[in-house]
């Protein structure tokens, strides 16, 4: 199964990185297999430093941030074990070490060993909102591969939704992600064709 999170790393001028990442795992989290793009900031840290940390989250503003590349400044703390960063509102982490890098571009495989486990605040859970912009999110991934209208399409019944059940901060995560879609070039050129 796939589960979506962030990834922390660090960068060569010793900034840290925030990502999504959708890593292969069980439902027992017993191991974590990373697959990030070809050409990603996430993979030359990996290939540099060999760990990360990869965070459980119910933050769907944090992970549409992290999405889009928004600058933000989130809480940090250093990680227990490895050489890393920990964010710090979030509900669980891991702490993992980098053990093969295979495959081919533009997804390459990490299979990684889980060297800590970390417990944050508690999981608030998922209501309709969150699930919504977790889609939007996905969608808004593909905004170079799919046309703009359809893309935008999809978004109408997910806004339908985050605007019924969603609070300020799934609200703030779902309108950057439709300002993503509506000024991508890819969007545009297919909305005028």
């Amino acid at each position: 199964m796939v589960v979506e999170g962030l990834v922390t790393t660090t960068n060569a001028d010793g900034t840290i990185n925030v990502s999504p990442m959708g890593p292969l795992t069980s439902p027992q989290f017993d191991f974590l297999t990373l697959r990030p793009f070809e050409g990603s900031q996430t993979l030359a840290n990996l290939r540099r430093d060999r760990s990360c940390v990869f965070h459980v989250t119910d933050d769907v503003l944090l992970l549409t941030r992290a999405m889009l590349n928004v600058p933000m400044r989130p809480d940090l703390r250093r990680a227990e074990v490895i050489d890393g960063w920990v964010l710090a509102d979030t509900c669980r982490w891991f702490e993992l070490k980098a053990e093969s890098i295979s495959g081919e571009s533009p997804r390459l495989t990490i299979e990684t060993t889980i060297e800590h486990v970390g417990i944050g605040r508690p999981f608030f859970g998922w209501n309709r909102a969150k699930h919504a912009v977790l889609e939007a999110a996905v969608l808004a991934s593909r905004v170079h591969l799919l046309d703009g209208p359809t893309m935008l399409a999809d978004f109408e019944p997910l806004r339908v939704i985050v605007e019924k059940t969603g609070n300020d901060d799934e609200r703030e995560a779902f309108a950057l992600l439709k300002q993503h879609v509506e000024s991508a070039p890819a969007a545009n050129t297919q909305a005028e064709s």
